[in-house]
């Protein structure tokens, strides 16, 4: 019989801040919320017409690349531009007036200012946690519907899953 010893301590390296900050710098959804960001520029746009309405919607895609130019915009589509706002929204690459009516790219982005370390991973971790509040929503209300339902595989499919790709 053959015995197998384990360590006591199995040794872990956190990653350093330089390591945690290039990684938020590479993450698609911080990428596209920033993009996204710079779509709205910085002078307050009215959230109906200038976000909401399908002609914004086709040029964001557009400008983001989910779509090319002259492609219809899917319900896929909408979905990815209603997550990558949230993550520019949470991250604090936007900002919106108190009513939600005007919404624009938040001043410290202006002139395409580079994030610090310090400032990239606090617009990841801010990202995440608003992502995870999304998704722990999405499948506490999908958990309801399957119990109601008593149907396997009623439950609806997240919409971040094909968020980022």
């Amino acid at each position: 019989m053959s015995r197998l010893t384990f360590h006591a301590i199995i040794p872990v390296r956190n990653a350093t801040e330089e390591e945690l900050a290039a990684a938020a710098r590479v993450s698609l959804p911080l990428q596209a919320g920033r993009r996204l960001a710079d779509w709205f520029g910085d002078h307050p746009v009215d959230a109906e017409s200038g976000w909401r309405s399908a002609h914004a919607q086709r040029d964001a895609a557009v400008t983001l690349g989910l779509v090319a130019r002259g492609d219809a915009i899917t319900d896929e589509t909408t979905s990815r531009l209603r997550w990558i706002y949230e993550v520019a929204y949470h991250a604090g690459y936007l900002h919106t007036s108190e009513d939600h009516e005007l919404i624009h790219r938040t001043g410290a982005l202006s002139c395409a200012a580079e994030r610090t370390d310090t400032e990239i991973i606090a617009d990841w971790c801010r990202a995440l946690d608003a992502l995870f509040a999304h998704i722990q929503v999405h499948y506490s209300s999908c958990d309801l519907r399957k119990r109601r339902s008593f149907r396997s595989g009623s439950c609806c499919s997240p919409d971040m899953g094909a968020a980022f790709g």
